[in-house]
């Protein structure tokens, strides 16, 4: 999963045992249509094959993960699923 975040393994891991984001993007500009979809598509399906346990957030612009309001903020797999799949619409 190193590969596909760009973020060392024992980081990932660290952040992944403290409940923290292994990634944070914008999904709506033209870097995640480019390419950024495609490393979300992967990370999902990997934790998804793993049978891994996942949340998916959106933040609004200038909001921080720790300060979220997780009510408002949490997507779910199929809302993220389904931004996927027209991400490859587009």
């Amino acid at each position: 999963m190193g590969k596909l975040t760009g973020v060392a393994f024992s980081k990932l891991k660290d952040r992944i045992a403290r409940q923290q984001p292994i990634l944070i993007l914008p999904l709506f500009d033209n870097d995640f249509y480019a390419r950024g979809a495609a490393m979300v598509r992967a990370v999902v399906d990997l934790l998804e094959s793993n049978r891994s346990a996942f949340a998916a957030y959106e933040l609004a612009e200038g909001e921080r993960f720790e300060t979220r309001d997780e009510k408002l903020s949490r997507i779910t797999s199929d809302t993220l699923k389904n931004i996927l799949r027209e991400a490859n619409v587009e």
